[in-house]
């Protein structure tokens, strides 16, 4: 396990960014392609708890 923290300038409502992140975070590629590649679900449902998901991301300032 590690952690992981990234900064990024988002032009949403918190609410809509939350719902994503939450809910359909499949859709982060389309809304942060130069940091986040994709995103795939190993295990589980999409937005729910317990649910395994894979994040291919570009680390640093690429």
């Amino acid at each position: 396990m590690s952690k992981m923290e990234v900064q990024t300038e988002v032009n949403s409502s918190a609410d809509k960014f939350y719902n994503v992140f939450r809910h359909e975070v499949q859709l982060m590629p389309k809304i942060i392609p130069v940091k986040i590649k994709h995103v795939k679900l190993l295990q589980g449902d999409w937005g729910t708890v317990g649910s395994v998901k894979l994040w291919t991301y570009v680390p640093g300032n690429a």
